[in-house]
């Protein structure tokens, strides 16, 4: 669970939250392209375009720091909005009074929490999950924050 009180581990946290995000997403698109591309034998489709899309934002997140908006406000309601209802599911289905169910509590409020404090964090660091930033536009058209800290 991330403290309030400890802002480098809000950041971790942030950060790996961020970077899981973004090589999931990568992966998944790669894999359906690579499904669809064995059963058709298309030479280039859509997926191939949004394959590079996706590895460009992992790029830019990997070596500039930079994330669009629209990709931030996705890791405070996508991704986590999964990982919570994920721990929901295994805490309603965990037998009551044992121990399974303890930690399936402990792990769907931790979830919670570190969701608020991400969400926090982003919003500290300049990113707009309300999605009201259209002026912060890159050479690709796409409206985003480049984060920096020491450690980049």
């Amino acid at each position: 669970m991330v403290q309030e009180s400890d802002p480098r581990d809000t950041e971790a946290v942030a950060c790996a939250a961020i970077e899981e995000f973004l090589v999931g997403r990568l992966e998944k698109t790669l894999s359906v392209y690579r499904r669809a591309r064995q059963a058709d034998g298309a030479a280039r489709g859509a997926g191939e375009a949004m394959a590079e899309l996706h590895a460009e934002d992992l790029t830019a997140w990997q070596e500039h720091g930079y994330l669009s908006h629209a990709n931030a406000a996705t890791v405070v309601g996508e991704f986590y909005e999964r990982r919570i209802a994920k721990a929901a599911r295994a805490l309603r289905q965990a037998p009551r009074n044992t121990g399974r169910r303890e930690r399936c509590r402990a792990r769907y409020h931790s979830l919670r929490h570190e969701r608020a404090a991400v969400e926090t964090w982003l919003v500290a660091q300049g990113w707009d999950l309300e999605l009201r930033a259209a002026d912060h536009g890159t050479e690709r058209g796409v409206a985003g924050h480049r984060w920096t800290s020491a450690r980049r």
